[in-house]
């Protein structure tokens, strides 16, 4: 018998991604210029399937045992990361970009770089159609995962002190998976990841104290198929916002007002829930040039409060529905 030796996990993975051309078309992503780096380990979140088993279990036989099951149809996958914000360090250009932009694209954000010498930026907008898609390379356990068509949502989420992360859940065909040894990825940034300090978070003209906080887009992935294609997919997008529509969540400590009571006079969540109040919302994290990103949202209103103990003191989760078609990520 052979020597069996296992093969690690931990920090042996890595991540390509490239922006397709043509919709499941692989454009060849590369390590000198593709890498996108990852909180976690690919081999964990990576879920092959199909979509069309054809077992068979319906077929008669004549025994309790079933037939030979036919080939199975539909290879798809769902990718669940999390990967570091920030920027390149260096200045932008319609080829250097954050690390992180295909994954963005192919969620449906635009990645537009503008500006001139020493004000360049990059801004991201949420389209409504004509998304992009991206092909993806994952490395672990001694294996290459390919995913073409890839198309998802995005997240990201603030805890105070901590790194910003982003996560994507991304859906995608499932192009094979090989046996390769771990590459040497020498296109991650180096620029430090930004976290969540300093970062001016304000509720229309309120600056509150919280810990937690996740901007999430909502978009609810579909798969769409057709008897056309080879394998029966034809592809994945997402039409329209799940889960409520893009959405900001917080919580927000209780704000006292010297007296032993809530400081209504500046923070009112229930009076604007029920007003129906319109909020701003923005934040920033990071503060040195091209590692720095602002999120601004122009229009917001709150739900109710939902009631929360922080650190056994009063506070409140809140969630603010998105009703700014021109919502963006600049990094600039």
């Amino acid at each position: 018998m052979p020597v069996l030796i296992p093969l690690p996990l931990k920090r042996l993975t890595g991540m390509l991604a490239k922006v397709e051309t043509t919709y499941g078309v692989d454009p060849t992503p590369v390590v000198g210029t593709d890498g996108v780096r990852l909180s976690g380990n690919f081999w964990n979140v990576i879920k092959p399937s199909y979509a069309w088993t054809n077992e068979r279990f319906d077929a008669a036989t004549g025994t309790i045992f079933p037939v030979t099951a036919a080939l199975p149809r539909g290879s798809q996958a769902d990718l669940d990361v999390l990967v570091e914000v920030k920027g390149p360090g260096i200045a932008y250009s319609a080829s250097i970009k954050p690390e992180d932009d295909p994954l963005s694209q192919a969620c449906g954000w635009s990645s537009v770089f503008s500006g001139g010498a020493g004000s360049e930026i990059v801004t991201n907008a949420l389209l409504s159609s004509a998304h992009k898609s991206c092909t993806i390379y994952g490395y672990a356990g001694g294996m290459l995962y390919k995913l073409h068509g890839c198309r998802g949502t995005m997240n990201q989420i603030y805890q105070a002190g901590v790194l910003v992360a982003r996560r994507y859940q991304m859906k995608a065909k499932w192009a094979s998976v090989t046996a390769t040894a771990q590459p040497t990825i020498t296109s991650y940034d180096t620029t430090s990841p930004v976290a969540t300090v300093n970062c001016g978070l304000s509720l229309g003209p309120y600056d509150p104290t919280w810990e937690q906080a996740e901007f999430i887009q909502g978009a609810n992935v579909q798969r769409f198929d057709s008897g056309n294609e080879a394998d029966g997919i034809s592809f994945f997008d997402w039409l329209t916002l799940g889960d409520g529509f893009p959405a900001f969540e917080i919580t927000v400590q209780g704000p006292d007002d010297g007296t032993g009571k809530w400081d209504t006079a500046n923070f009112n969540p229930w009076a604007d829930a029920t007003a129906r109040t319109s909020r701003a919302i923005d934040a920033t994290v990071g503060s040195a040039q091209y590692n720095r990103q602002v999120l601004t949202i122009a229009s917001t209103y709150v739900s109710l409060p939902e009631n929360q103990e922080v650190h056994e003191a009063a506070a409140v989760k809140l969630r603010y529905t998105i009703t700014d078609p021109n919502m963006t990520f600049v990094w600039n």
